[in-house]
């Protein structure tokens, strides 16, 4: 065993279990999963757009909108009152007090409608929200990786 480098397999303290801390992630792995989660991302977002569109179809005057609401470093889907002035909109949870209100003041065919995309809506802003900060902690991964490359290609590195 090198000094230097320490097999953690064998260390006193335990091995740093590849069935719970996963296997260490290449490079080349790190940049092939930014593909992957980017690409589930987008998906997820041409989802939500089109949760928004179907609510839209649903209603000709709906009492609130389905709108994606950006929240770095994702995005969720959210009910938004309308307005006279764009400043004064609002938005609101189904489960929150407001939202109770509204739901008590539809009609009774309206609201298990409007509860299966709530749960819809929901499902999808977890799902986005997760790829985004997956995908935000591996390019950190892989831009780390990448100045450790660089920096032990420095002629001068080691010695």
């Amino acid at each position: 065993m090198n000094p230097l480098y320490p097999d953690f397999r064998d260390h006193p303290e335990g091995p740093l279990d590849p069935d719970i801390f996963g296997p260490l992630t290449s490079l080349g792995e790190a940049r092939r999963r930014c593909q992957q989660v980017s690409q589930r991302r987008e998906v997820l977002g041409q989802q939500m757009r089109q949760l928004c569109r179907l609510w839209r179809s649903q209603f000709r005057q709906p009492p609130v909108w389905l709108s994606i609401h950006g929240q770095a470093p994702g995005a969720s889907l959210r009910w938004r009152r309308r307005a006279a002035h764009p400043a004064a909109q609002t938005y609101l949870e189904l489960t929150g007090e407001a939202g109770q209100a509204l739901l008590r003041s539809l009609s009774p065919a309206v609201v298990p409608v409007m509860l299966d995309f709530d749960r819809r809506a929901a499902h999808l802003s977890l799902h986005f929200n997760l790829a985004s900060y997956e995908l935000r902690r591996l390019r950190a991964y892989r831009q780390h990786l990448e100045a450790l490359s660089a920096w032990s290609e420095k002629p001068s590195c080691g010695g």
